[in-house]
């Protein structure tokens, strides 16, 4: 439950993060600023609710999925798979590179570098 509480929180962050950085930013928002307030709420949610790290990018990613395919910026199951699958694979990362460093920070920076990589190419799809 503590994970989707955290998914809901960074999710409602993020949401009013990423529109102003897409009209500071425009399309570089997405591949620059996107991933770095995106990686970081989820994993602070985590952190600071004690929540499962994991657990907290996939619901993210969940919650995403579902707003998109509300906004009609993206549709059927390929993007419910790909905004849900790709969240929690940046969950994975940053869980794996915390284990490894024994640094939360440290996971979520390997997190926005992955999650940057895996934007640029949605995009050029």
């Amino acid at each position: 439950m503590l994970a989707v509480l955290g998914g809901g929180l960074a999710a409602a962050v993020v949401y009013g993060l990423n529109r102003r950085a897409a009209r500071v930013m425009g399309e570089k928002a997405i591949t620059v600023a996107g991933p770095a307030i995106e990686e970081l709420a989820k994993t602070l949610a985590s952190v600071l609710l004690g929540a499962p790290l994991v657990e907290t990018h996939l619901a993210f990613g969940v919650i995403e999925a579902v707003y998109d395919m509300s906004q009609g910026t993206r549709a059927g199951a390929p993007a419910v798979i790909l905004s849900t699958g790709g969240h929690t694979l940046f969950g994975i990362v940053t869980y794996m590179v915390t284990l490894w460093s024994g640094s939360w920070q440290a996971g979520t920076i390997a997190a926005v570098f992955a999650h940057a990589i895996w934007n640029r190419t949605i995009l050029s799809i």
